[in-house]
């Protein structure tokens, strides 16, 4: 439920979705103006968030983000390049809780000093993986590492643009404007962050897995990016950030490793500014041709059998997993504290061949959130049967089984407010 100090923040940015200006009531002499976002229609696509960058898989048309025939107004047009330079803080320190000055943390005055690894801020001690059964359990990655990526994952740019991460990243950043500042929670190896601050944001990738953020820091340094990206070790139930501090909070693959995601969306509600902006990067499928259709259905349905065929052969092990959130509980709890999203469209155009290499690969290494829990002597037991399983019904090659989809990328953002106020507003308007 919304509590006082939220309703409050929601009824004043209904206010600002419904055309503006309105005076903030928590900053009585501050008027914000708002600007709206074209609507766009999106099919379902059951790969919500199939946002693959493998190289040598892929195949993209990618056109020029700014060669846009529909002008969009920014999101935050009240001052779009008001970047983390502009007198307020972004960071709070870990030991005073002080306003840290500067985009990169500088010492706090009580003479703290955040310290780093491997070009990493390290924000919090807390475990990577937390299964303590208080409320507050999450699954960071750090016993997946790079086999988050897939067999590729030693060349993970697409050919310098990382795929649909650079597609979506290019619009949100033109919808913000440059120098806006976006938290990237949950940001694993790096791709969202890398290529938002390449566009021009200053950009935070934030996640609570050391391992992942030492590769991201690892693959910008490789990137020319000017002092407006940095890689944090924090946690999403406690950012040390500050209030209203940031324009953007992109989450791709994080909310549904938590247990309690309402606490981590507080927290994000928290950090934005008011016209802030929560924001999935996702993909729309495109239309096939009868042979393409097959080949995907083909791979899919494979990949579907060789992965039930594992699942069983863990419960055959006596393992059954251990299952925190969903996405059905996130979407609900996003509905519960933000409007429905406005879907932008992007200009990429991606063709995927890769899904069974990708999928095999992790099932193999245990590359997602749960399963890297699983202990090596159940796995081996497990893969082992669905490894001779797979070969004797698809072949020896089994994991190079083609696969075809196309897709464009999508940027979905949310403006803070309940679904449910919206409907309710609707009906009193009939």
């Amino acid at each position: 439920m919304l509590t006082p100090a939220l309703r409050g923040r929601v009824a004043h940015l209904t206010c600002l979705r419904n055309g503006g200006p309105t005076q903030d009531p928590a900053r009585p002499c501050r008027t914000v103006h708002h600007g709206g976002l074209r609507k766009d229609p999106v099919s379902h696509n059951p790969y919500r968030y199939g946002l693959s960058h493998s190289s040598g898989l892929a195949r993209r048309r990618r056109s020029d983000e700014r060669a846009t025939t529909t002008q969009i107004p920014s999101i935050n047009s009240t001052n779009p390049r008001c970047g983390p330079m502009g007198g307020s803080s972004v960071f709070i320190c870990s030991k005073c809780r002080a306003p840290l000055k500067g985009f990169a943390p500088e010492r706090c005055e009580c003479g703290y000093v955040v310290p780093q690894v491997d070009a990493v801020f390290q924000f919090c001690d807390d475990p990577p993986i937390s299964l303590k059964h208080d409320g507050r359990r999450y699954l960071g990655y750090e016993l997946v590492g790079e086999n988050y990526d897939g067999p590729n994952s030693s060349d993970p740019s697409d050919n310098g643009d990382y795929g649909i991460y650079g597609g979506c990243s290019a619009k949100l950043v033109h919808l913000l404007g440059r120098d806006s500042v976006v938290l990237d929670l949950g940001a694993g190896l790096g791709p969202a962050s890398i290529t938002l601050a390449r566009a021009g944001a200053n950009t935070i990738g934030a996640d609570i897995s050391q391992k992942m953020l030492s590769v991201a820091a690892k693959r910008a340094s490789n990137e020319q990016i000017d002092g407006n990206l940095i890689f944090a070790r924090m946690n999403a139930y406690n950012l040390p950030m500050s209030d209203d501090s940031v324009n953007a909070v992109v989450a791709i693959d994080v909310l549904h490793q938590l247990d309690n995601p309402e606490a981590a969306i507080k927290e994000i509600l928290r950090v934005l500014k008011p016209a802030g902006v929560f924001v999935e990067f996702g993909s729309r499928g495109l239309p096939l041709t009868q042979e393409q259709s097959e080949i995907n259905r083909r791979c899919r349905e494979a990949l579907s059998d060789i992965r039930n065929y594992y699942s069983e052969a863990l419960a055959a092990c006596g393992y059954d997993g251990l299952p925190f959130s969903s996405w059905e509980t996130v979407t609900h709890c996003i509905a519960e504290y933000f409007m429905p999203p406005e879907v932008v469209q992007t200009q990429y155009d991606g063709v995927w061949t890769g899904a069974m290499a990708k999928g095999i690969h992790k099932l193999r290494t245990r590359a997602s959130g749960s399963a890297q829990l699983i202990p090596d002597d159940i796995h081996d037991v497990a893969w082992n049967k669905t490894h001779a399983y797979a070969v004797s019904k698809y072949g020896a090659n089994y994991a190079e089984l083609p696969g075809y989809s196309r897709y464009s990328g999508l940027v979905k953002v949310y403006r803070i407010g309940s679904q449910a106020d919206v409907a309710a507003e609707s009906v009193a308007n009939v």
